[in-house]
């Protein structure tokens, strides 16, 4: 059972689940009940959009290890689950039913909100995820787009599915809908770029393996050096974008929002220096782990919004 768990990346889950909840109880909910937006899923049914999100996710780490099991042999042997600890044709039927139920429940929320075309996502999704595992991520940066693409679908995917924001009933309901809009965007583009950061060092702790499989990584392809600079590019944009929502978005909570993202902005600069002077793959390993630590961080601007505003 523990490798099974294991194979999900219980953490990289409860991340996912932790941000679409911190977005409707802290961003949406607040603000419908105080404007008067009306709900379109209820509580029950927002818990079937996440967990949708989730069972999705979680089949596509199962379908990249099920096609990562050489590479992983020379990467991380030591971790590697199928092929070790799961037979991969059990680990692949895993994939299946996860997925499965996944787009069912998706289906079944597009129908409850009278918006069909939105089964599409799921599908482009679930699409994007298997190719990713097949050939994407070996090309040059493209894996690394996708993934972060992803992990912005995920927070952007609670916005669509309440149509309050954008099928707006009332010219008074502008103001509210455009905040929070703004918001959820500013939230999924922390997560594309820190993603795409972190897959970048990943990519370098794995260079050994998948130089040795040919995969045509960002390392691989044009050396650890370039691979680290893009990187902390991608934290610069991070950067930069957190202190300009403050100063348009949020400038409305004063100092106290921005002390708490001057801490995070100062946390991401320390990441990036720890990147800077990283070259063993236990250093790539911890700097990967102070990545999911700044994202856990990002989370606490919703919570601490809604003690500020309301």
């Amino acid at each position: 059972m523990k490798a099974w768990i294991q194979l999900l990346r219980p953490v990289n889950l409860l991340l996912l689940v932790l941000t679409q909840y911190c977005i409707d109880w802290f961003i949406l909910q607040p603000n419908f009940l105080k404007y008067g937006l009306p709900f379109t899923l209820n509580e029950f049914q927002f818990f079937l959009l996440v967990l949708a999100t989730a069972l999705i996710c979680a089949g596509g780490y199962v379908i990249n290890d099920y096609f990562d099991v050489q590479i992983d042999a020379v990467n991380k042997p030591e971790k590697q689950i199928i092929g070790n600890k799961i037979a991969p044709e059990k680990a692949f039927n895993f994939y299946l039913i996860l997925t499965v139920i996944g787009l069912g429940l998706g289906v079944y929320l597009s129908l409850v909100i009278d918006y069909w075309k939105l089964v599409t996502i799921f599908v482009v999704v679930i699409a994007l995820l298997y190719l990713y595992s097949i050939a994407f991520k070996r090309m040059v940066f493209i894996g690394n787009f996708i993934v972060a693409l992803l992990s912005a679908i995920s927070v952007i995917i609670v916005m669509l599915f309440e149509p309050s924001l954008y099928n707006l009933a009332r010219p008074g309901d502008y103001y509210i809908a455009g905040l929070c809009t703004k918001y959820i965007l500013g939230i999924s583009f922390f997560a594309f770029a820190l993603t795409v950061v972190r897959e970048i060092v990943k990519d370098i702790q794995d260079i050994e393996g998948d130089r040795k499989f040919n995969a045509k990584t960002l390392p691989v392809k044009y050396g650890v050096g370039s691979a680290k600079l893009i990187a902390q590019l991608f934290l610069v944009l991070t950067i930069g974008g957190l202190l300009y929502l403050n100063f348009t978005v949020f400038n409305i909570f004063g100092n106290v929002y921005l002390i708490y993202i001057l801490v995070l902005v100062a946390f991401l600069l320390f990441i990036g220096f720890r990147l800077f002077t990283a070259g063993t793959k236990k250093e790539y390993g911890f700097i990967s782990t102070l990545l999911k630590v700044s994202m856990v961080i990002g989370l606490g601007l919703m919570p601490l919004y809604y003690l500020l505003e309301f």
